[in-house]
């Protein structure tokens, strides 16, 4: 426990001191996962959405962040939310390495790959 609130601590810092770098994005999901990892469900959850209002084009990382809320609303029991999550990440971001570790980690509630929408009138 003490290595995990000493690596926290480094991770809060870091996120201070570039949050207005370009490695702020970086520090801030981060941030989210450390928390979780340290056993912090709910700072993780507030951490990976204050990530997707920071920085909403950036595609990748905002689909990771959505998996971590996954995760921690999971360990949450929040299972509502959590379905709710995961069909986000299925539907934005279907392909995305992140919706790949959600397909292992929730195999009976990540919904299945969805085909691009057709534009061409048939």
């Amino acid at each position: 426990m003490r290595s995990e609130t000493g690596s926290l601590r480094r991770t809060c810092s870091r996120q201070r001191r570039y949050r207005s770098t370009l490695l702020a994005p970086e520090a801030t999901l981060l941030l989210a996962e450390t928390r979780f990892a340290a056993g912090d469900a709910n700072s993780a959850l507030l951490e990976a959405q204050r990530f997707q209002q920071r920085y909403p084009n950036d595609a990748e990382r905002v689909a990771q962040a959505i998996l971590v809320e996954a995760r921690a609303l999971n360990s949450l029991s929040r299972r509502d939310d959590l379905r709710q999550r995961l069909e986000r990440l299925a539907t934005l971001y279907p392909d995305s390495a992140a919706a790949g570790e959600a397909r292992s980690l929730f195999p009976n509630l990540m919904p299945e790959r969805r085909p691009p929408d057709s534009d061409d009138g048939n």
